[in-house]
Parts: C-alpha cells; sequence; structure tokens
C-alpha cells in the first residue's frame, strides 16, 4: 500500500477515535456544566435579592437568554434579564436586575473575553444606569468601545422590553 494512503487512514482513525472520545466525555459533563453555570447565575442573583423571599420562574428567550421572574403572591416584584450581546473578544454576557418601578437594583458581567487591561473594564463599572427605560446618562468607557457598545445593547434591550414585560404577559 502506498504510504500517504496509510498515513491518511492512521489520521483518519485517530480523529474518529478523538472524535468519539470527546464526545463520551461531553455526554458526561454537559449536564453538570449547565447546573454549575445555574449555580453562578443564581449566585449573582442573590447579589440583588433574597432568592428564598420570592416564587421563582424561569423565562427561555431563545440563544442563552433568559428572564428571571421573582414574584411574591404571584405579583411581579422583580425581574433579572440575562442578555448576551457581541463584545470585541466574544460575547458579554451580563444580569441586569430590575424592580417594579422600573428603577435598576443592579447588574453584573456574568461572562466575558475582552481585552485584557482595556475590554475588562466593563467588569464593575458603574455606567450611571439607574432608570431601565433611560439610558441619557449611560458612561461608557475610554478605549472600551465595542465592549461599552455590547453593553448598551444590552441595557438598550433590556429597556426595550421592561415595560411590557412587568405589565404584559408575564403577569399572566
Amino acid at each position: 500500500m502506498n504510504k500517504g494512503l496509510i498515513s491518511g487512514l492512521v489520521l483518519l482513525t485517530l480523529g474518529l477515535v478523538c472524535g468519539l472520545l470527546l464526545a463520551v466525555v461531553n455526554g458526561f459533563t454537559e449536564e453538570r456544566i449547565e447546573q454549575e453555570e445555574l449555580r453562578l447565575k443564581f449566585e449573582a442573583i442573590e447579589e440583588f435579592y433574597t432568592i428564598s423571599e420570592y416564587t421563582l420562574d424561569l423565562v427561555e428567550l431563545g440563544g442563552g437568554e433568559s428572564i428571571y421572574v421573582l414574584r411574591k403572591a404571584d405579583v411581579i416584584e422583580h425581574l433579572v434579564y440575562s442578555l448576551k450581546a457581541q463584545g470585541y473578544g466574544d460575547e458579554v454576557e451580563m444580569l441586569v436586575a430590575v424592580n417594579s418601578d422600573l428603577s435598576i437594583e443592579g447588574y453584573t458581567v456574568t461572562y466575558q473575553n475582552e481585552s485584557p487591561g482595556i475590554g475588562t473594564k466593563i467588569v464593575g463599572n458603574d455606567f450611571n444606569y439607574s432608570q431601565a427605560t433611560d439610558l441619557s446618562t449611560f458612561d461608557s468607557i475610554s478605549g472600551a468601545t465595542v465592549s461599552s457598545t455590547a453593553v448598551k445593547t444590552i441595557f438598550t434591550e433590556v429597556a426595550d422590553r421592561v415595560e411590557a414585560d412587568f405589565g404584559g404577559a408575564l403577569n399572566e
């Protein structure tokens, strides 16, 4: 047999074996990884509200985005949006906690892969965002235009949704 053909078959076999092993490992770890991500989000929500005081509903929006609905006596008290937008290095994912009066309880970055030292300034930054429907006071980070734009995109999505979510279908 031709040496090139043998080498090709060996590489093909190794590729198939490695792919199969990767699929098996993924099958064992996928659920655990999802549980850990959910646990970390609950920890982040606990920074804003004591979850045990509320009935918590999860509304999946698709694309890994969701709304955590916190109710007391079947009345929506708070919404926590888990939203994503494209940053410079990767997607930026944030939790934005909104009270029923549309004031912002807080926000936190739960995932980012931005440029160290510049884009990572979005973590823990005060963007001067205190009212869900008002972005006029939003403060960008100098030098981190794309990362700041990702954060503003998330805040804009919250602003576009929040009034309808508190007064609309989520109350049904």
